[in-house]
């Protein structure tokens, strides 16, 4: 059996080292905790050990030795599962990388009605994912007219040289992992 002889954090990961425990008064020997330290990408997943919540990435646990099945959840990101041997002698470390399954949300706001062709369209694009927001595009008929490399984008869309009828916005998201979100809408010039 083994016990912690050191336990110490060092950038945020706890680490620890065993050796032989000795016995208690009735000469059953002392167990020993096995260090374990998962990090994921993005933070802040939740972390379960053998199917039991066990808090949030980043996150340093002591268990008993042996077999851990571990599985890293966050909403928009596909699961990770990894089976790992604990041991006394030797502190485990798990990175994550979780891989982004959801494309961002996006919502289009245009000015409500008919537009006049001198009046221009005000136009308002906003977009959210878990993984961040890496780009934005505001189209009209499929020409580009606008993008942004942030989340949000505020536009006024000149009409003069549109023809009167029935035009189509189209809005368009790219998200960290190249996942792409589409909102739409028509207007009238």
């Amino acid at each position: 059996p083994q016990r912690p002889l050191l336990l110490s954090m060092a950038g945020g990961l706890l680490l620890a080292a065993c050796r032989a425990a000795p016995a208690n008064e009735q000469g059953a020997a002392l167990s020993c905790r096995a260090a374990l330290t998962i990090a994921s990408t993005p933070a802040g997943a939740t972390v379960f050990v053998d199917d039991v919540a066990r808090g949030s990435a980043p996150l340093s646990l002591l268990l008993a030795p042996g077999v851990a099945r571990i599985a890293v959840e966050r909403d928009g990101f596909a699961t990770a599962q990894r089976t790992v041997r604990l041991s006394c002698e030797q502190p485990t470390n798990l990175t994550i990388a979780l891989q982004d399954v959801r494309a961002p949300q996006v919502s289009l706001t245009a000015s409500a009605g008919p537009v006049l062709p001198s009046d221009g369209l005000k136009v308002s694009v906003t977009a959210q994912d878990s993984a961040g927001i890496a780009r934005l595009a505001l189209l009209v008929d499929g020409q580009l007219v606008a993008n942004a490399d942030e989340s949000s984008l505020r536009h006024n869309v000149d009409t003069r040289a549109l023809a009167p009828g029935v035009h189509q916005l189209e809005a368009r998201a790219w998200d960290a992992s190249g996942l792409a979100g589409i909102s739409q809408a028509a207007f009238v010039v």
